[in-house]
């Protein structure tokens, strides 16, 4: 959780900074951008004895962090680490984000992460920590760059609380819309998103697809022992097959109807599963305007109890047993 780039005085929307439900691993990320401390790892020298501080940017932090994950010392990502086969004119070195989707891909040869159980879950979550707070690091010393003097934060600060002493003010950081999560971020994608709706129409569809760890491209990866909360990198790389074919099956092949335009977000819930919401817009010769139109894209009814997999499906992920007074009810969402 991180709050950082919220303006000054601005209220908290309590369904984007709530608190988890779930007594799990979680990551917070303190104060503001710039003044939270990095982490490190201090080892002693074996000769001369002395205290050694190790970056978490440095290759040997890794290693020295979780040496039960990596058993043979392997180095961790460095800043000068060159991408191989790169093109000209593209990208020279390799970044964080990039290294670690690479280490954690899954691969037929033995790999400890994966065998980490709640370890792994740590590892994965320190990871993303050091990938943002690294990012966070460059705006906060590339604002000249980024040309944060256009957005006049000191004029636009002092305008909202005249009582404000300017000696309290101090220096604004500003997150630009390319950082994921920032004020300016949803601003833009709200921006982009009401642009749709104006040039194509209103919404027909509200379309909620969410993760199932029962999946059998999930089940048939996992090592012997592990449940699906075990390996979130597999969850996360199944469920993102699972939502392009999604897209291409309704947003091309039509399964629903002919779509002219679409918008999708993906969250996550708090017990770690992926769940992506998909807003539909239908030409005004397929629009839903009466209740057959409801019947032709919603079904309540139970399938056939002879399509056996569609039949178990249903009954297994959309119903209910509840238990009233000794009788056993089947209840439809």
């Amino acid at each position: 959780m991180n709050n950082a780039g919220r303006n000054h005085g601005e209220e908290v929307d309590p369904r984007r900074y709530n608190a988890p439900l779930a007594n799990e691993i979680a990551m917070i990320l303190p104060g503001e951008p710039g003044e939270v401390g990095n982490r490190d790892v201090i080892v002693q020298c074996r000769y001369g004895g002395g205290l050694l501080r190790m970056s978490e940017l440095a290759p040997s932090y890794d290693p020295l962090q979780y040496p039960l994950l990596f058993l043979a010392g392997e180095d961790g990502w460095s800043n000068g680490l060159p991408l191989q086969n790169n093109e000209a004119g593209m990208r020279q070195r390799v970044t964080m984000a990039a290294f670690h989707g690479q280490r954690l891909h899954f691969t037929r040869e033995l790999n400890a992460l994966h065998y980490g159980r709640r370890l792994f879950q740590q590892y994965i979550i320190d990871v993303v920590a050091k990938t943002e707070q690294n990012a966070l690091n460059f705006l906060v010393h590339n604002q000249v760059k980024l040309r944060a003097e256009l957005y006049q934060g000191l004029h636009d600060m002092l305008a909202q609380d005249a009582v404000l002493n300017a000696a309290q003010v101090g220096r604004r950081i500003l997150l630009p819309a390319t950082f994921h999560g920032s004020p300016r971020f949803m601003m833009q994608a709200y921006q982009d998103a009401m642009a749709i709706v104006r040039s194509l129409g209103i919404l027909d569809v509200f379309l909620t697809f969410t993760c199932n760890p029962s999946w059998p491209e999930i089940q048939s990866e996992l090592l012997e022992g592990q449940t699906a909360a075990d390996r979130s990198d597999l969850v996360a790389r199944v469920f993102q097959m699972k939502v392009k074919k999604l897209l291409r099956g309704v947003c091309k092949a039509g399964w629903l109807a002919q779509v002219i335009g679409n918008i999708w977000t993906r969250e996550y819930q708090k017990r770690d599963l992926p769940h992506i919401h998909l807003l539909l817009i239908f030409p005004r010769a397929q629009k839903v305007t009466n209740m057959d139109d409801i019947d032709r894209l919603v079904s309540a009814e139970l399938p056939a109890i002879e399509n056996v997999e569609l039949y178990e499906t249903v009954t297994k992920c959309l119903l209910h047993d509840l238990v009233d007074r000794g009788i056993q009810m089947r209840v439809a969402w």
